[in-house]
């Protein structure tokens, strides 16, 4: 039961960060204009926030996974 919620909970942080790109996606287009530097601002942001979420979780998940004496 564990791992299933676990799985729902890695599903759930990849559609959020699916959603925030499609939204962001959405608003440049839009514009119906050219795609300025400005832009690029807030798509590093999505990019910086998953790939810390990303590396934050798999630390994580390789502390816990060191942590248990193996059977």
């Amino acid at each position: 039961m564990l791992c299933r919620r676990r799985a729902q909970a890695v599903f759930a942080g990849l559609i959020a960060m699916g959603s925030a790109w499609a939204v962001f996606a959405g608003w440049v287009l839009s514009g119906r204009r050219p795609l300025f530097a400005l832009h690029r601002v807030p798509a590093a942001r999505i990019a910086l926030a998953a790939t810390v979420v990303t590396a934050l979780a798999g630390v994580a998940r390789a502390a816990v996974r060191s942590a248990v004496p193996p059977t």
